[in-house]
């Protein structure tokens, strides 16, 4: 995350700073590394016909996922697995939506809400303030 959200740091991270990191992470996706996004997604595309392909790929998204199951877990999510398949399948659909049909799709509201969703009452209640979810 470090390229995207420097000094974020997702064993401390409060629920805003997760908000800010993966919109951040989001935006760059979809537009300063879009040419590369788009690559990947052709290599998806092509990896489910070729598993040499796909190895590579399987790898990377496993080390993302555990990365991200690390910082759910931190913000105390009671599934910090599927909060974080959750999280990532959303990401992955806004930064879709933003490379392919709407560049400007709002993301704070999306990530939080989702981000919200993943934890117990009361973990995202400090948020800032105008953030209506």
């Amino acid at each position: 995350m470090g390229d995207f959200a420097p000094g974020f740091d997702a064993a401390t991270a409060t629920f805003d700073d997760v908000v800010d990191a993966m919109c951040a992470l989001i935006e760059a996706q979809a537009s300063t590394s879009r040419s590369r996004t788009v690559a990947r997604y052709a290599l998806f595309l092509e990896s489910v016909r070729d598993d040499e392909l796909r190895r590579p790929l399987v790898e990377n998204r496993r080390r993302f996922e555990q990365w991200t199951a690390s910082m759910m877990a931190a913000l105390g999510a009671p599934d910090p697995d599927t909060a974080a398949r959750t999280l990532m399948a959303s990401s992955d659909g806004l930064i879709l939506h933003r490379v392919t049909v709407d560049a400007g799709a709002e993301l704070r509201p999306t990530v939080a809400m989702v981000l919200r969703a993943c934890l117990p009452l009361g973990v995202a209640a400090v948020e800032r303030s105008g953030v209506d979810g």
